[in-house]
């Protein structure tokens, strides 16, 4: 990079075409928009992404959180944007592996009676979401009497 006296001030000036390019320079990759609507709840923009990219953007991590959407709405509690999500899923959406726990949405939702509000929703869909009779008996011992309600109801459904 050739840089010159600015005649002004005496600071270096120096042409743009020299400078680096800005690849170099970037951060991690941004969320993508699907991630940053999940996170902010926002069922309308989720819906959008949907119709514009389809169930395929389900199946494929945030760029920069490795987190696929399904269990990004779930952790964040984001149920707006699940009801969305779940209604576009299909199996593959539901039997994708959670990159940090290894557990697939119905194991997750299904490990802790904070998540009873989410079964709810995978109650719609209860096709999808599969409830084996093992993993219900692991599961009764470790939630409440509603979450466990709800496990049965999609137990018995699957």
């Amino acid at each position: 990079m050739e840089a010159t006296k600015s005649p002004t001030n005496g600071e270096d000036i120096v042409n743009p075409s020299d400078q680096l390019d800005g690849s170099i320079l970037e951060g991690p990759p941004q969320h993508s928009h699907l991630c940053e609507a999940i996170k902010s709840d926002d069922d309308t923009e989720v819906q959008q992404e949907l119709d514009r990219h389809g169930v395929t953007l389900l199946k494929e991590p945030c760029k920069s959180c490795n987190k696929y959407p399904i269990h990004t709405a779930i952790r964040g509690r984001a149920y707006e944007s699940l009801k969305a999500i779940v209604i576009a899923s299909d199996s593959a959406v539901a039997n994708i592996p959670c990159p940090e726990s290894g557990e697939t949405a119905i194991e997750l939702a299904s490990s802790s009676s904070s998540y009873r509000k989410v079964l709810e929703i995978f109650l719609s869909r209860y096709d999808i979401f599969n409830v084996t009779k093992e993993l219900f008996r692991q599961r009764k011992k470790e939630v409440n009497d509603e979450t466990k309600a709800i496990l049965k109801k999609l137990q018995k459904r699957s």
